[in-house]
C-alpha cells in the first residue's frame, strides 16, 4: 500500500508538472496570437489611426517610470530624460505601447548592472524618442538591418531563452509608421543597442 501511495504521489507530481508546462505554452501562444493580431491591425490602420493632440512628454515619462520596479528587480537602473511640455498628433494608447515595448526590450536584452536610457526631445518639427542599452553581445550590421522584422532574432542575444518571440520591435515599427514616422536601430560604438523613433510633432 505504501508503495502504491508513493507511485500515485510521483504520478500526481509528474502530471502537475506537465499541466504547468502546458499552461505555460498556452499562455505563450495566447500572447503571440494577441501580438500578431495587434501587429496586423496596426499595419492595416496606416493613416486611418485616429490622431489627436497628445501630451507626449507626460506619456513617455509616466510609461517609462512604470518600469522602475522591473529595472530594480533585474539589477539595472533606468534613466529618463524627457523634454517637458512636448505635444504631437497621435494616439496616446499606441505611444504608451511603443514606450513600453522599447523599454521592456532594453531591460530584457541588456546585461546586469546596465543603465537603460529613455529620452524624448524635439528636433525641428519632430519628436525623437530614443531608448538605449548596453548590448549583451555586439550586434552585427546584418542584425541591425533586420531587428524590426517579425520573428527575427540574432543567434546570440535575442534568442528564445530570453522569453520573447521576436515580434516586439515589429510592433514598435508598425506604431511609428502609423504615426507617419521612422524608426531605426544602431549600435553606437559597437557596445550599445540604440533605437530611435522620429515622429511628426
Amino acid at each position: 500500500a505504501a508503495a502504491n501511495a508513493g507511485n500515485i504521489s510521483e504520478y500526481t507530481a509528474s502530471l502537475s508538472e506537465s499541466l504547468g508546462d502546458i499552461d505555460s505554452q498556452v499562455d505563450r501562444l495566447t500572447s503571440l496570437t494577441n501580438d500578431l493580431v495587434y501587429l496586423s491591425r496596426m499595419e492595416e490602420a496606416g493613416n486611418a489611426l485616429t490622431m489627436t493632440e497628445i501630451p507626449v512628454s507626460d506619456i513617455v515619462a509616466e510609461t517609462a517610470d512604470s518600469f522602475e520596479a522591473l529595472a530594480a528587480e533585474r539589477k539595472k537602473t533606468l534613466s529618463i530624460d524627457v523634454t517637458p511640455m512636448l505635444t504631437m498628433q497621435g494616439s496616446s494608447k499606441e505611444i504608451e505601447k511603443l514606450v513600453s515595448i522599447l523599454t521592456e526590450n532594453a531591460l530584457k536584452y541588456s546585461p546586469e548592472g546596465d543603465e537603460v536610457k529613455v529620452s524624448l526631445r524635439k528636433e525641428g518639427k519632430t519628436v525623437v524618442l530614443e531608448v538605449r542599452n548596453k548590448a549583451v553581445d555586439p550586434l552585427s550590421d546584418e542584425d541591425l538591418a533586420h531587428v524590426f522584422d517579425r520573428f527575427y532574432r540574432s543567434d546570440k542575444s535575442r534568442n528564445s531563452a530570453s522569453g520573447g518571440h521576436g515580434i516586439g520591435l515589429s510592433m514598435a515599427s508598425a506604431i511609428v509608421t502609423a504615426h507617419g514616422g521612422k524608426i531605426r536601430a544602431r549600435s553606437g560604438d559597437g557596445s550599445e543597442f540604440i533605437v530611435t523613433a522620429t515622429m511628426p510633432a
